[in-house]
């Protein structure tokens, strides 16, 4: 990893992370200087301190869990023709893996844990972490089109909490309006310049960490 003044990792954000350095801060004065939040500066501790132990600690919930082990068969189930990617991309601020790259798109997909964490009725994606990990994701690759889209899949049976009706979590025999809720991302020039201007302000910060 590229170093800065002999001591100091270089940072880069991970696209699944943006949208905690993107969070504004509380103060007017910190929002309009653009300034790091609170939510930013103990995400980017913790990342200097992985760096310096270098070790990561795991992140591990039941969403996340069946959100992984249902990922190929979401993607087979939106469109037999789409590819888990499992290429890492990089520029000068950001990495990342996407997980479909079509010719024109990105596409990242999320397993809703059951049918009441499913955004049926959403207007707009309940996540604006998901809008900017997509937006990370069109930058890296260079596509001009994104989209987050939720699945509903079925529960695989040793996630499902004992005691509970299995068939609450089944789901292969509803209608796909019922089972995939999709959310288009723009892609946005002046937004890539906010994250630079971000991972810029990140650099200064942890750079400053001493121990």
């Amino acid at each position: 990893m590229e170093i800065l003044n002999n001591t100091t990792p270089l940072f880069k954000i991970r696209a699944s992370a943006l949208g905690q350095l993107m969070t504004e801060p509380r103060g007017k004065k910190e929002k309009e200087d653009g300034e790091l939040s609170a939510t930013a500066k103990s995400y980017l501790t913790l990342w200097y301190k992985e760096q310096l132990y270098n070790r990561r600690k795991p992140i591990e919930s039941k969403y996340m869990t069946k959100g992984n082990e249902c990922e190929d068969e979401a993607i087979k189930y939106l469109h037999k023709s789409w590819k888990n990617n499992k290429e890492q991309f990089e520029n000068d601020y950001m990495t990342g893996e996407p997980d479909v790259i079509t010719k024109g798109e990105i596409i990242d997909i999320k397993n809703s844990w059951d049918f009441t964490t499913f955004p049926l009725f959403s207007k707009e994606c309940p996540s604006k972490e998901y809008i900017w990990q997509v937006l990370g994701y069109m930058w890296l690759c260079d596509k001009p089109k994104g989209r987050v889209i939720y699945t509903l899949m079925d529960t695989p049976d040793h996630l499902i909490p004992q005691g509970d009706d299995p068939a609450i979590y089944k789901y292969n025999g509803l209608a796909r309006h019922l089972r995939v809720k999709e959310f288009k991302v723009a892609y946005d020039e002046e937004k890539i310049e906010q994250i630079i201007a971000k991972v810029k302000k990140a650099r200064e910060f942890v750079n400053c960490i001493s121990l």
